[in-house]
C-alpha cells in the first residue's frame, strides 16, 4: 500500500472525508478546531494499525492521487473515545412534522431542505449542488421530474416531483433568478450551503423534537423507508440506491432494526 500519510494536511483531510462517506454521524459536540486536532491524532494512530482490521474504501484528494484508504470499524472509533451511531429514517409522521414546523422557525430554505430531501431521495451532495433551474422551467413552473448526474455514481437518474412538494417549491423559487442555488448559503452572493451546514441544521432540529441520530443521510434513509412502508417494492429502492442486494436496501433504511424491535418486543422468556 502507498504511504497515504504523505503529507500532513492529506491526514485532516483524510478523517473528515470519513465522516463524509460513511453512514455515521458523531453522537457528541465538536468544534471545528477539536475535529481538526483529533483527524491528526486518528490519520496516526491508523499508520500502527494492522491492515486486516480496516475497511477499504477509496478517495480523490486534491492531487488527484487515488489511494485505498481506510473506514474504520466502529470498535476502532470507540477506542480513540469517539462515540459514533448509526444515521436513522425518521420513523415518525408526527416527528417528521414537528420537524417541519421547528425548521419553519429558521426560514423557509432549512424547512425545504428538509422537505425536499425527504420527498426526492436524492444524496445531500446532489441536493446542495442544485439550482433554480434544476427544478424550474423557463416560464416559471415548477418540472416534472428533476435529471441529473449523481454526484457519487456519475449516473443520470430521472426524480419525480410530487404534487405537494411542487407547491410549496413554487412558493419557494417565486421571484429567484434561475441561476440561483436552490438552497443558498447566507453568505457570499450565490453560494451553495455546505454539507456540514446542513448536518447542522437538521440535527439542531432534531435535537429540539427530541429525535437522535439524525444526519444529512436522515433525509434520504426517511424517504426509502417510508416509500417501502407504502410500497413494499424493496427491489425498487434497491435500483434507486444502487445496491447490490435487498438484504443492504433492507439495511439501510432501518426496516432490519424494526424487525429486531419487534422480535426483542414480543421475545419473552
Amino acid at each position: 500500500m502507498q504511504n497515504i500519510y504523505r503529507k500532513s494536511t492529506t491526514k485532516v483531510v483524510l478523517f473528515m472525508y470519513v465522516f463524509q462517506i460513511t453512514d455515521y454521524n458523531l453522537n457528541t459536540e465538536y468544534n471545528t478546531i477539536s475535529i481538526l486536532l483529533t483527524s491528526i491524532k486518528v490519520a496516526q494512530s491508523i499508520e500502527k494499525t494492522n491492515i486486516d482490521k480496516i475497511y477499504k474504501g477509496r478517495i480523490k484528494f486534491e492531487d488527484n492521487t487515488l489511494y485505498q484508504i481506510v473506514i474504520f470499524n466502529v470498535t476502532y472509533y470507540k477506542k480513540w473515545g469517539i462515540k459514533m451511531n448509526y444515521v436513522q429514517p425518521i420513523r415518525s409522521k408526527e416527528k417528521i412534522e414537528e420537524m417541519k414546523e421547528e425548521l419553519k422557525k429558521n426560514g423557509t430554505r432549512d424547512y425545504m431542505l428538509f422537505t425536499f430531501g425527504i420527498n426526492i431521495g436524492l444524496r445531500i451532495s446532489d441536493i446542495i449542488k442544485l439550482k433554480v433551474r434544476d427544478i424550474c422551467n423557463d416560464d416559471g413552473t415548477i418540472k416534472k421530474h428533476i435529471e441529473i448526474m449523481e454526484n457519487k455514481t456519475r449516473k443520470i437518474k430521472r426524480f419525480k416531483i410530487n404534487p405537494l412538494l411542487s407547491e410549496d417549491l413554487s412558493a419557494y423559487v417565486r421571484g429567484k433568478d434561475l441561476d440561483e442555488y436552490l438552497f443558498k448559503s447566507r453568505n457570499g452572493t450565490n453560494e451553495h450551503i455546505t454539507r456540514n451546514r446542513a448536518y447542522t441544521i437538521l440535527n439542531n432540529a432534531a435535537k429540539k423534537c427530541g429525535l437522535d441520530n439524525i444526519g444529512t443521510h436522515t433525509l434520504k434513509k426517511t424517504f426509502g423507508y417510508w416509500l417501502y412502508k407504502q410500497t413494499h417494492d424493496i427491489a425498487l429502492l434497491q435500483q434507486l440506491y444502487n445496491h447490490s442486494s435487498p438484504s443492504i436496501t433492507l439495511r439501510y433504511i432501518g426496516i432490519n432494526q424494526d424487525i429486531l424491535d419487534n422480535a426483542y418486543d414480543n421475545f419473552i422468556l
